[in-house]
């Protein structure tokens, strides 16, 4: 997803197999379709009975042009507007190597095959042989609602009440839930950060900012003095945080190929949320696997855990928003916040946990 865009409401899902003998938990995917019942099937015939019953089965072979052409070029955006203006809901496609054929390894079609991150699409489960996306509603967070995010996170932990969410802007108090985290970073190195979900971005936003304050707070002595005095040197960041697949299954083989460079690792277990940020993880084999057995000692739980019923695995993308930069002349030469969204990197080794009403753990 591209700076600055943000994913809203999902409308259309859909499911990659990668063998027709291979089909992972069927459970899975029909309720991945849920209610759609416009389906664009791509692959070989039979792969359309895994269709909900009762729906509008439309195959790529008699699919609008449109549509064949988005899934042959490298755009993702053409393939989404293709499918919503032939009011596809779902899309089916069967990813068995002799299937590639025409499509280029650029193509939105090869891209689909295994289980990277897609521009304009979140994954809602994987298994193997199987993802299911959902491509998200996308929307461009204007330069002025960027800023007042960031302005509003710098002022909450200096000390100020949160505004009303009634006097943020409309894209911001919208209803949808979300996860925000406020970072602290001086000079290149992040000193606290801090996430929360909520029902919009403007109450995560406030609440991972009030929390990250109070932490700070409780730890003032170990993180240097007094945060009132110290904020004007760090830069502030906003960044999203968004789930991108469940994990059906859960052997060492299929976690290591179903996270991409851009995924951090996580889990949910009893209404809380742990993950280890993208760029935390080295890039090397069996690195997937150990970065969850980090996690999982981090919060209390054996190597193993990955197994236990009450967990829910699952990939996390993290999409930088907004930062409001140092006080003139207080950041140190290094500083590479201050800038463009983007400018920055995310801690390169954290472990967030974070609830649905407030977030759980800092870097320090």
């Amino acid at each position: 997803m591209g700076l600055g865009l943000l994913a809203v409401a999902a409308a259309v899902v859909v499911v990659v197999i990668e063998s027709a003998g291979d089909l992972g938990d069927e459970a899975i995917i029909a309720e991945a379709f849920g209610a759609h019942d416009r389906i664009l099937v791509v692959g070989a015939e039979g792969v359309g009975r895994y269709a909900p019953r009762g729906a509008d089965v439309v195959t790529a072979d008699h699919a609008p042009e449109a549509i064949a052409s988005a899934l042959s070029g490298a755009d993702p955006s053409a393939f989404v507007a293709a499918l919503r203006a032939e009011g596809i809901e779902a899309v089916l496609v069967d990813s068995r190597p002799g299937d590639a054929g025409e499509f280029a390894p650029s193509s939105v079609r090869a891209g689909l095959v295994g289980y990277p991150h897609v521009p304009g699409l979140t994954a809602v489960a994987l298994v193997p042989g199987v993802v299911v996306y959902e491509i998200d509603d996308v929307e461009a967070l204007v330069p002025a609602h960027a800023e007042a995010l960031a302005h509003v996170a710098r002022r909450v932990l200096a000390g100020d009440r949160p505004p009303r969410i009634a006097s943020f802007p409309e894209p911001l108090r919208r209803v949808r839930n979300v996860e925000i985290m406020v970072l602290l970073r001086e000079g290149s190195r992040a000193r606290l950060w801090r996430s929360a979900r909520g029902s919009s971005l403007a109450r995560a936003l406030t609440t991972a900012a009030v929390v990250a304050r109070q932490r700070w707070a409780e730890r003032s002595q170990a993180m240097g003095g007094d945060l009132d005095e110290l904020l004007p040197r760090f830069a502030v960041e906003v960044v999203l945080l968004s789930e991108d697949g469940t994990l059906g299954s859960r052997s060492e083989a299929f976690v290591e190929r179903a996270f991409s460079a851009e995924h951090g690792v996580a889990f949910e277990r009893r209404g809380t949320w742990h993950y280890q940020l993208p760029s935390a993880r080295p890039d090397e084999p069996g690195a997937v696997m150990e970065a969850y057995r980090a996690l999982f000692s981090d919060n209390g739980l054996q190597p193993e855990a990955l197994d236990r019923e009450d967990l829910r695995p699952y990939r996390l993308v993290a999409t930088p928003l907004a930062v409001s930069a140092p006080s003139p002349g207080t950041a140190e030469p290094d500083d590479g916040a201050a800038g463009s969204a983007g400018s920055s990197p995310l801690p390169s080794s954290p472990s967030l946990p974070s609830g649905a009403s407030e977030p759980s753990d800092e870097g320090a």
